[in-house]
């Protein structure tokens, strides 16, 4: 029986192919709790304290769950349970990128872009925010801001500069203190044309890093910048693997 549960959104089970309906809050809960373990142990005593139940109640909720994901998968392992032969979307995320390293950029492009639609919202959805969840929370979230990272250098790489300019606008109102989707914009702007913009926005970075966080760009960035304001960044620079221009020496 092949299991996959979705973290990457709201909680979701599939078994062979066929989403399971999770009837309530408290069993999609254990899911998550079970399933952000990765297939360690997880103690009664711990599920009956975030789920706020007696540990009898625990045990009845478990015996619901296994009847939905199968009983082999929702093993019984003193202090508690854990979940088996299981695989998270997150894997399938995994996966993805680490393929992605070696493709050509057309290929690349399209394993990111699989990777990027594996999200179907917030990760832990409705439980995100509870004290159990939000480290894996945190962890899915920067994980997401990677897979985005490399999507839209990939675009870059693969000249849809247009479309990498829409991804960022997207994705620095959402992270804006990340410093990598700040030198993508420079360089997709430069590619198309418009230094003085990606000038303006270099600037409104610098000054965002120093009024909000008193720190100052990488080097890195600075070079960028300088490759922009010296005019060697322009239509015919080649773009690296990492989607950020190469400027003629």
């Amino acid at each position: 029986m092949a299991l996959v549960v979705g973290v990457l959104g709201s909680i979701t089970l599939v078994v062979d192919g066929t989403e399971r309906p999770l009837a309530s809050a408290a069993q999609r809960r254990l899911l998550a709790m079970l399933s952000i373990e990765e297939g360690a142990v997880v103690s009664i005593d711990r599920l009956a304290h975030e789920l706020r139940v007696s540990n009898g109640a625990v045990r009845t909720a478990i015996s619901r769950l296994r009847g939905t994901a199968g009983a082999s998968h929702i093993v019984r392992e003193p202090p508690g349970y854990r979940l088996v032969g299981a695989e998270l979307d997150v894997d399938l995320v995994h996966r993805l990128l680490g393929a992605s390293d070696a493709a050509e950029p057309r290929d690349r492009l399209e394993l990111l872009q699989r990777a990027h639609s594996c999200w179907r919202g917030r990760s832990l959805a409705e439980f995100e925010s509870e004290e159990w969840a939000i480290a894996a929370a945190q962890g899915f979230s920067e994980l997401r801001a990677e897979v985005d990272e490399e999507r839209i250098d990939a675009l870059l790489v693969t000249g849809h500069v247009a479309d990498a300019l829409g991804a960022l606008a997207t994705h620095i109102r959402q992270h804006p203190f990340r410093e990598r989707p700040r030198c993508s914009l420079m360089t997709a702007l430069a590619l198309h044309g418009r230094s003085v913009e990606a000038l303006r926005a270099s600037r409104r970075f610098r000054a965002m890093l120093r009024d909000e966080a008193g720190s100052v760009p990488s080097q890195h960035f600075q070079e960028l910048e300088l490759a922009i304001l010296d005019g060697r960044l322009g239509d015919n620079d080649s773009i690296g693997p990492d989607g950020l221009a190469s400027p003629s020496k």
